[in-house]
C-alpha cells in the first residue's frame, strides 16, 4: 500500500504577501470601476480613464512597503501600535521603482485624456 505524499506548505514570506495585497487591491479597483461604469453609464473612454486613475493610485500605494511588523496580539493592539508608536522607530522601507513610475504614468495619461475629452 502506497503512502500519500504529504505536500509541505511553504510559508508566506513578505514578498508574496506584498504581491497578494497588490493583486487584491487591483481586483477591487476593477470591480469598483465596473460598478461605476454601469451605475453612471460611462462611455468606453471614460471607463478607461477611470480605471487608469484608480489603478495608478493602487500602484503608487503598493510601490512603498515597510519591513517592520506591528507589535501586539490582537487587531486593536496592532492598530494602536501603528498609530502611536510606529513613527518613533527608524523604519526601513522597500521601494519598487517600476510600480511607482507606472502608477505616475497611468495617473498622468488618465488626466491628459480626461482633459482632452472635455
Amino acid at each position: 500500500m502506497k503512502k500519500k505524499a504529504i505536500r509541505e506548505r511553504k510559508p508566506i514570506n513578505k514578498k508574496n504577501n506584498k504581491e497578494l495585497v497588490a493583486k487584491f487591491l487591483s481586483i477591487i479597483t476593477i470591480i469598483i470601476a465596473i460598478a461605476i461604469y454601469y451605475i453612471k453609464k460611462l462611455e468606453c473612454l471614460q471607463f478607461i480613464v477611470l480605471l487608469m486613475n484608480l489603478e495608478g493610485i493602487v500602484l503608487l500605494a503598493c510601490s512603498i512597503s515597510f519591513s517592520i511588523q506591528p507589535i501586539g496580539n490582537g487587531f486593536i493592539e496592532k492598530l494602536k501600535w501603528i498609530i502611536f508608536k510606529f513613527n518613533k522607530f527608524g523604519v526601513p522601507s522597500s521601494f519598487d521603482i517600476l510600480r511607482f513610475y507606472v502608477g505616475l504614468a497611468f495617473i498622468f495619461l488618465a488626466n491628459v485624456i480626461n482633459y482632452l475629452l472635455k
